[in-house]
């Protein structure tokens, strides 16, 4: 049950990692297009309506050109109404996108709402200070038992 544990905490601790990671590479794409990035309309070509917790998430598939009317696909999450679609098939969106590497892209309107990110670097920071602590616990747990031994 203690090596349960174990594996458990250490799990907590790398999810914290991951979130810091993800969220701190998104927050400086999104920094970085907002220097250097090109501001283009995007068309949508796939929505998919969620429901996550108490609301609403559209994941867009969009198409778009870059300067040299080359085409790039791109997948994005956004907030969401159930009673007033705001995404639909056809219609278009506002992406900025990196010249180099058109590829890396983001929602216009999401650009700006960094502090999402550094909510969820907290978060990870406390899921960090949370398995470290279990993580602590069980080794000192483990440690009595064995002394006892």
């Amino acid at each position: 049950m203690d090596y349960f544990l174990l594996i458990a905490d250490t799990l907590i601790v790398f999810y914290g990692i991951y979130v810091i990671y993800i969220s701190v590479k998104q927050l400086q794409l999104n920094q970085y297009l907002r220097r250097c990035g090109l501001l283009t309309s995007a068309v949508i070509t796939e929505v998919e309506l969620t429901k996550e917790r108490d609301s609403y998430i559209s994941r867009l598939k969009v198409t778009f050109q870059d300067e040299r009317h080359r085409t790039y696909d791109a997948h994005f999450a956004a907030k969401d109404s159930a009673e007033e679609y705001l995404y639909l098939v056809g219609g278009e969106v506002l992406i900025y996108y990196d010249p180099l590497q058109p590829e890396r892209s983001a929602l216009a309107a999401g650009i700006d709402s960094s502090w999402s990110f550094y909510a969820q670097i907290l978060f990870g920071f406390m899921c960090l200070a949370c398995g470290f602590h279990l993580l602590q616990e069980t080794l000192t747990r483990l440690h009595w038992i064995s002394q006892l031994q």
